[in-house]
């Protein structure tokens, strides 16, 4: 899955990842820009292995959290090798469903 953000003004709250969605002091016009790749986690088992694994690799997590019921999130800053954070999610049912509604390709 890709995210793609469209922003609105100079700074959002991608600034706290250490740069704005267009680079900090960047002089291109705001607008729709690739952020980060995602990764849909099938089952508990594997998202603590993940997290153990990303842990013991010494990769940074600038965030990690859940929404109650719905999902939780990690972002993995991996842009010294790809050039972008990863975000793995692990999802309840409902949050699974939402993703299930969505478009793909």
């Amino acid at each position: 899955m890709l995210a793609i953000i469209c922003s609105l003004r100079p700074f959002t709250s991608y600034a706290r990842f250490g740069k704005s969605p267009n680079g900090i002091g960047s002089t291109e016009p705001l607008g729709i820009r690739f952020h980060h790749f995602g990764h849909l986690i099938p089952s508990r088992s594997e998202w603590d292995r993940l997290h153990e694994q990303v842990q013991q690799a010494g990769y940074r997590i600038p965030l990690q959290g859940s929404v109650e019921g719905f999902l939780s999130y990690l972002y993995v800053d991996m842009r010294a090798h790809t050039g972008h954070f990863l975000e793995y999610i692990l999802c309840e049912p409902a949050g699974q469903a939402f993703f299930d509604g969505l478009p793909r390709s």
